[in-house]
């Protein structure tokens, strides 16, 4: 497998969860950045919303 390197994704995104509670961040080269909010299951639009951003 050839290494190519522009076709490198640079940016990630992550989520922690109590299972209740949702909290999301995002990596982009060196910059970490954290969604302030936390999430509660009640908000599970909201959730699945941020999910579906990041995934598609």
């Amino acid at each position: 497998m050839l290494y190519d390197k522009q076709a490198e994704q640079t940016t990630m995104y992550g989520a922690v969860t109590t299972g209740t509670m949702w909290k999301f961040l995002q990596l982009t080269e060196q910059t970490a950045g954290i969604d302030q909010p936390e999430y509660s299951i009640d908000q599970v639009d909201t959730i699945l919303a941020i999910l579906l951003t990041i995934v598609c």
